[in-house]
């Protein structure tokens, strides 16, 4: 629609015989124009334009002109009317929802706000990519939103400078209800990229060099987050970082400044424990993230990590463009530290054989972020760890991380009044299926609550032992791991006690009352040695021979299981004390002394086996063995006679 006067001064010859027989040249002047379209907002008026014409040339001049009520004023001149080529100046104000028609509908754009404008434009009329467009822009009291977007921009405000290869940003902040963005710098090839269609676009590479600061709340990365688990995100990120790199390719992106965390927690239900609390500084480069301190506080255990990440970038980024076989691998060169760190609370299905109630874990309770697939090499030192029912205290080590192994060594700490020392590697290729190999070495510590804590034999056995062995094992879940489980290992012990009790002290005090000794439940150990062996859900002991008070030495070997079983076999190698007691003592056998040819028997051998299980051990000494154990010492037929004395065992 179109309304307004004019007033027209022209000259106008034509000649036949001429190459162009139309030539003219004039001027008009246009009064109070008022243009409007249907699906444009606003109405351009003209108060008065200037227009100058001649063959292909046309000038005009806008004066007191407004667009949408904003003032608007400029000049335009077009040539070369069968191609028209356009050249000329817009310089005014504008709101911002007149560009909003022209944006993607499928996005849901709204944009508002009052902007100051002046462009300069030349170039073919039907080719608008290929115009030389060159302006200022400044925008106040902007708002946008858009489902591209996480939460409406509110505020926004913006000082531009472009051309064709250069949008020079002096100043660009932006509010949210989350926090606050400032930029400033340039975007080279911006503009083309903009102009260009879909196929087009792929061959611009606008670069960005600037600098950003700004304050985000992290609830606004919720609505990203996977819902199932009910994950909350709190806390407050800073920024201060120079950008520098394709602003369509983040894999060559230098970014270089600082990054700090405050204040932050994170709950999931698929989480064994929520973050109480999470600060971090970070420093960041294009080679290197250095991380001054990360403190994170769960709800039973707290830890401290500082270091450099060596190569992040492009290799971290989360975009599947990246062929990372042909990139650097990163390197985390680091230091942790804790307190209190408890790996049964915190990582439940990383602590096999503990026995934990599977039923009251999570789905997934060790989110694979917490294994990301770089290298690394670093120390740690805590004051107290409990891992499976365990607390160790004063622990310190070394790992070393490559190709998803986790190495740790020279690891060393305190247990159960000890000191323990060691290695293990953790295989994680098949995370499905870990595969643990080390080996350990013990020393000095409790033997009950070492037994009571791995086993159902606590509450027997007390003193320090030693202990080193290897071991080997597969799986997350403690029935998986135990399954698999293959050890072996030597323990010692010098001096101890051993609480008998049952079946066990029966039999042993039986044989006493037999010789007019007593046997006290409570007895001492010397010397005890066994090599230990676990597999196929056995724990095998190997030849363990100790001395037991004043009864004598003992040497069994057997295993128990899993599953509570027993079977040892061995002897008793009475003292020389009690054997002669049992030699003299008429009341037993109407005298052995007789039956023996040669007086020289210093100490008898007693087999022995105990069966049955933990909870219900049997124990049982055979007495009729004593003429093998006794052999050539014995007169003719003597031994006939000994047998027939003990026929039960």
């Amino acid at each position: 629609d179109v309304d307004g006067g004019f007033t027209l001064d022209a000259d106008v010859q034509y000649d036949a015989n001429r190459e162009s027989p139309l030539l003219y040249s004039g001027s008009a002047v246009i009064n109070d124009l008022v243009m409007a379209k249907d699906d444009i907002p606003g109405k351009l008026r003209f108060q008065k334009a200037l227009l100058d014409f001649e063959p292909d040339n046309l000038r005009m001049n806008i004066e007191n002109g407004t667009f949408d009520d904003k003032p608007l004023k400029g000049h335009v001149v077009v040539s070369n009317f069968e191609s028209p080529r356009i050249n000329g100046e817009l310089a005014g104000q504008a709101n911002l929802a007149f560009v909003t028609p022209f944006l993607p509908a499928e996005d849901v754009h709204e944009l508002a706000g009052a902007v100051d404008f002046s462009i300069k434009f030349q170039g073919p009329v039907e080719d608008f990519e290929a115009m030389v467009l060159s302006g200022q822009l400044a925008v106040a009291d902007g708002r946008y939103n858009s489902a591209l977007l996480p939460e409406p921009i509110d505020e926004f405000t913006c000082d531009v400078y472009f051309d064709n290869t250069l949008t020079r940003v002096n100043d660009l902040s932006l509010k949210t209800a989350s926090g606050w963005l400032d930029f400033k710098g340039r975007v080279n090839n911006l503009l083309p990229y903009m102009l260009a269609d879909s196929a087009g676009a792929r061959a611009v590479s606008p670069a960005i060099d600037g600098h950003l600061k700004g304050r985000v709340n992290l609830a606004l990365a919720n609505r990203f987050l996977d819902p199932t688990g009910s994950p909350e995100l709190a806390g407050q990120l800073d920024m201060d970082i120079n950008l520098a790199g394709d602003a369509t390719d983040f894999s060559n992106f230098q970014p270089r400044g600082n990054v700090s965390i405050r204040n932050a927690s994170y709950r999931d239900s698929l989480l064994p424990e929520p973050i109480e609390a999470l600060s971090a500084d970070l420093n960041i480069t294009p080679d290197t993230i250095t991380v001054r301190n990360i403190a994170v506080e769960f709800t039973s255990s707290d830890l401290t990590l500082s270091g450099k990440l060596i190569n992040p970038f492009p290799y971290l980024l989360p975009l599947d463009v990246i062929d990372r076989s042909q990139v650097k691998r990163p390197l985390f060169l680091f230091e942790v530290s804790s307190r209190r760190f408890d790996t049964d609370r915190l990582f439940p299905e990383a602590v096999p054989g503990s026995g934990t109630n599977r039923s009251a874990l999570p789905a997934d309770s060790v989110p694979p972020i917490i294994l990301p697939d770089i290298d690394g090499a670093g120390t740690f030192t805590i004051d107290t760890m409990i891992y499976s029912g365990v607390e160790f205290t004063a622990i310190s080590g070394k790992v070393r991380i490559a190709n998803r192994q986790i190495d740790c060594y020279d690891v060393d700490a305190r247990v159960y009044s000890g000191e323990v020392s060691g290695n293990t590697s953790v295989d994680l290729n098949d995370f499905e299926n870990p595969r643990y190999v080390g080996e350990f070495h013990a020393r000095r510590v409790e033997a009950d609550d070492f037994a009571s804590r791995f086993s159902k034999m606590g509450g027997h056995v007390f003193g320090k032992i030693n202990l080193d062995g290897t071991y080997d094992a597969v799986g997350w879940e403690p029935e998986d791991f135990l399954e698999s489980l293959s050890m072996n290992g030597d323990l010692n012990m010098d001096h101890g006690t051993v609480r008998t009790s049952g079946s066990v002290y029966s039999g042993i005090s039986g044989l006493a009352s037999k010789l007019g000794e007593s046997f006290d439940q409570e007895q001492a150990l010397k010397d005890l040695k066994t090599h230990i062996k676990v597999a196929d859900g056995r724990v095998a002991l190997d030849e363990l021979t100790t001395s037991l008070g004043n009864l004598g030495d003992i040497g069994i070997s057997g295993f128990y299981g899993f599953d509570g079983s027993l079977e040892y076999k061995g002897t008793i190698l009475l003292s020389e004390s009690w054997t002669q007691k049992l030699l003299s003592k008429s009341g037993l056998v109407g005298g052995l002394m007789g039956l023996i040819s040669d007086r020289s028997i210093d100490r008898v051998r007693l087999p022995l086996a105990i069966t049955g299980t933990v909870d219900k051990p049997e124990l049982s000494v055979d007495y009729s063995a004593m003429g093998d154990a006794m052999g050539d010492n014995l007169k003719d037929d003597a031994k006939d006679l000994l047998q027939g004395l003990f026929k039960k065992k």
